[in-house]
């Protein structure tokens, strides 16, 4: 899920000025994807945000990255930084290039040689505590684990 907050409160009757484009990265939402791990790499998806910026014609964009999206997000104002007027940055890696902590080759391996992962079950130990609703939600869109490339390729992106 990608929260959008929007504060409706005004002095006045005039619309929203702003629209909000919350793009999802391929294999984790319920549209379609591909198949072979392989296929799920850092060029696919940032390629596609380029795209996705381009073909919309998105200026003066406050990009929003959180989690793992901001390995790719962060890339983005590289580009084309007049399309750019501001970041919020959540909860992101920012490369160093110090190299990942043991405890991140750890779960990069535990996901990558778990081929029929449990997402809501990962979220739930991770401290989520998931509602039975919520872990409903989270395993929809992979329902077995030939869906779930993007899923076990996307943390091997930190170490590519």
């Amino acid at each position: 899920m990608i929260p959008v907050l929007l504060n409706y409160t005004t002095k006045s009757e005039q619309t929203l000025s702003c629209r909000v484009v919350a793009p999802d990265f391929f294999g984790f939402g319920r549209s379609d994807k591909p198949r072979q791990d392989a296929a799920y790499n850092f060029d696919l998806h940032r390629d596609a945000m380029v795209d996705l910026i381009e073909s919309l014609n998105l200026t003066n964009i406050t990009l929003v990255v959180q989690d793992c999206g901001g390995l790719i997000g962060l890339t983005l104002p590289i580009t084309d930084p007049r399309r750019f007027k501001r970041l919020i940055v959540m909860n992101t890696t920012i490369g160093s290039g110090a190299g990942n902590s043991q405890a991140v080759l750890d779960w990069i391996a535990y996901i990558s040689s778990t081929p029929d992962l449990d997402v809501a079950d990962l979220m739930d130990k991770l401290g989520h505590h998931l509602s039975e609703d919520e872990k409903r939600a989270y395993r929809a869109p992979l329902p077995d684990d030939t869906y779930k490339g993007g899923v076990r390729r996307f943390p091997q992106m930190l170490n590519d």
